[in-house]
């Protein structure tokens, strides 16, 4: 797994809250 790829998803993730 990309450590690239879960920091986007934690991003994305704190941007939709």
């Amino acid at each position: 797994m990309s450590t690239k790829k879960s920091k986007k998803a934690k991003k994305a993730k704190k941007e939709e809250i």
